[in-house]
């Protein structure tokens, strides 16, 4: 069995020099990156329109938190100072 392919290659590389390879190189990896560039432009753009989703659900839930906390503020501003929410106990009985 001979390394035929092998020592082509060797003497390809030797003969062109480690330029010569570079040029060789460089360009496929130029391709290689403009085949692969859709698909990482479509992970991102998944990705971030599943965080604007997420954000946009979080907001909605932060909206209905301040306005609970809006109404109940302004319902115990609503009291007098001698109301309260809860009747007192005394001695175990309610009055």
């Amino acid at each position: 069995m001979q390394n035929t392919s092998i020592d082509d290659l060797i003497r390809m590389i030797s003969a062109r020099g480690i330029m010569g390879i570079m040029r060789v190189i460089g360009p496929a990896v130029f391709a290689l990156s403009w085949l692969v560039l859709p698909f990482v432009v479509s992970a991102v753009q998944r990705s971030t329109s599943h965080c604007r989703q997420e954000l946009q659900a979080l907001h909605s839930k932060m909206d209905l938190v301040m306005h609970r906390i809006l109404l109940e503020c302004e319902a115990s501003q609503d009291l007098s100072p001698h109301e309260t929410i809860h009747p007192p106990i005394i001695d175990g009985k309610v009055p």
